[in-house]
């Protein structure tokens, strides 16, 4: 496993690559569920899915998601999006969110940093895993 972070222009982005022993399956939730809502007393949000760059021989997902809850009769707000790709034995996943600056307003997240920033460098079909 390795994992990278960075954080720029209000946003921070983490990068985590896993090599695994076996080849995972691809969990794929399916058009039915591609946007899902909740709300409680205190807490509400949505999960939905979002476009992913293509990458041969990779299966790709994007996921953003929202979470809102009162904290001390305000309302916090957090979103981030996620981008996977599984590749035989490997998976890359990069998780983006912006930064809470004191005194600043939230940046927008840069989805397509994000969405772009490891398919530049993800292996191409034909390598070998050594398996």
């Amino acid at each position: 496993m390795a994992a990278v972070t960075a954080e720029g222009n209000g946003n921070r982005f983490v990068v985590i690559a896993v090599e695994t022993s076996q080849q995972l399956p691809f969990n794929d939730p399916g058009k039915e569920c591609g946007r899902i809502a909740f709300s409680g007393a205190q807490v509400r949000g949505g999960i939905e899915m979002v476009a992913a760059p293509h990458i041969d021989g990779a299966q790709t997902l994007g996921v953003h998601r929202v979470l809102q809850a009162l904290v001390d009769g305000s309302a916090r707000t957090g979103e981030l999006y996620d981008y996977s790709a599984q590749f035989g034995y490997y998976q890359v996943n990069v998780i983006a969110n912006p930064l809470v600056i004191p005194n600043q307003p939230v940046a927008p997240v840069d989805v397509q940093r994000a969405a772009t920033c490891w398919s530049r460098r993800w292996p191409r079909s034909g390598v070998d895993s050594g398996r």
